[in-house]
């Protein structure tokens, strides 16, 4: 093993675009879906209601003007087919038109797929669904967990590789951790002082670094 540095650069992207020192959003984040057929914008003073037609001609009484949500403002109608704040009027009442990006990473022993399971691997569960709650497994989109390194694959049935282990003093196997996103080779994963003392057949032995990662 060799000593790995710990200094991993992490760069986010600003939910904004920047244009000439200001920020610009979206102002879509401002309609708020009250229920099934009715939106509000919060960007109106005292909110401004709008209720989708597939719920019937007239607009039921938390989307009227006078409720706590748009108390000014006259409700507005939208038909079915119509878009407004990226909220679509569908038969169903309002569904978001996009779900971004958002989702999160789960086992990909935990869905339901073809063939065997694959070691280590995680898969994208992309949101769906009217209100973005419902997630679908992408499988164009895998890696491998906290703790192992590799690239999967669905296609050739490969899974990811546990990162390699060592027995510490009380004759205990323990095994290297890795970083997700970072961790392609075995040179990804790494043990950390904290873990020992290990041995060997030479003895016992500690790792004074912080970390020592694994050399090919």
């Amino acid at each position: 093993m060799q000593k790995k540095g710990n200094d991993l650069r992490r760069f986010f992207v600003l939910p904004c675009l920047i244009f000439g020192g200001f920020c610009a959003c979206s102002a879509f984040a401002d309609y708020t879906k009250n229920d099934t057929y009715c939106v509000i914008d919060y960007s109106v003073s005292g909110g401004q209601c709008y209720w989708c037609r597939a719920g019937g001609d007239t607009a039921a009484g938390n989307c009227r003007k006078g409720y706590a949500g748009c108390t000014s403002t006259t409700e507005k109608y939208v038909n079915v087919g119509s878009v407004t704040g990226g909220w679509w009027c569908s038969s169903n009442g309002f569904c978001k038109m996009t779900c971004d990006d958002s989702g999160h990473w789960a086992a990909y022993s935990d869905i339901d797929h073809a063939g065997p399971d694959l070691d280590g691997v995680e898969v994208w569960m992309a949101a769906s669904g009217c209100e973005c709650n419902q997630f679908v497994a992408d499988t164009s989109k895998l890696r491998c967990a906290a703790g192992y390194y590799g690239t999967p694959d669905i296609v050739a049935y490969t899974g990811c590789q546990r990162c390699p282990g060592v027995t510490n003093a009380n004759g205990d196997m323990v095994y290297g951790v890795s970083m997700v996103g970072y961790n392609n080779a075995v040179t990804d994963c790494w043990l950390e002082g904290g873990m020992g003392p290990f041995s060997d057949d030479g003895g016992i032995y500690d790792i004074l670094s912080p970390m020592c990662a694994w050399a090919e």
